[in-house]
């Protein structure tokens, strides 16, 4: 509901011969915390802790974190990050779900795990996960950018 919202803020990144739009909707003041507080394994932990909160919420099976695709989602975050790659999404093989998302760096710990926790996260189909994690230091902007991937 849009009328819970009352703080907008706007991001804009050139690449090439494209820009690149991201909104942030919150419904109360945003506080600013120490960049350099905010780290991969702190992202990780926090998505981790959250999805198993919502899954107890909803009385679903802790989800567990798989070493396999934990690496294999590192080594993806690592290449959208090279690529500087904003084409994110969820996408399905071999009956997992692989869901890229990023965030800026600027927002609060809870404002980026917020933004990039996928809906698959309580999904019945999933006991596993993998998170992987890449930060972009740019001139202007700094990035995270997250791969989950989810299995049976």
């Amino acid at each position: 509901n849009s009328a819970e919202f009352k703080y907008i803020a706007i991001g804009v990144v050139r690449k090439s011969n494209f820009f690149y739009v991201t909104q942030y909707f919150c419904a109360s003041k945003p506080t600013r915390e120490d960049k350099n507080e905010i780290s991969i394994p702190m992202i990780r932990g926090e998505i981790f802790l959250k999805t198993n909160q919502k899954r107890a919420e909803l009385e679903l099976t802790r989800i567990r974190i798989d070493p396999a695709l934990q690496r294999k989602a590192q080594i993806q975050a690592v290449k959208n990050a090279q690529d500087g790659n904003v084409n994110l999404g969820d996408f399905y093989q071999n009956g997992c779900l692989y869901s890229y998302a990023s965030a800026a760096m600027d927002m609060s710990v809870e404002g980026v795990v917020k933004s990039i926790m996928s809906p698959a996260s309580i999904s019945k189909l999933y006991t596993k996960t993998g998170i992987g994690a890449r930060v972009i230091k740019q001139k202007y902007n700094n990035f995270i950018y997250v791969v989950q991937y989810f299995c049976g």
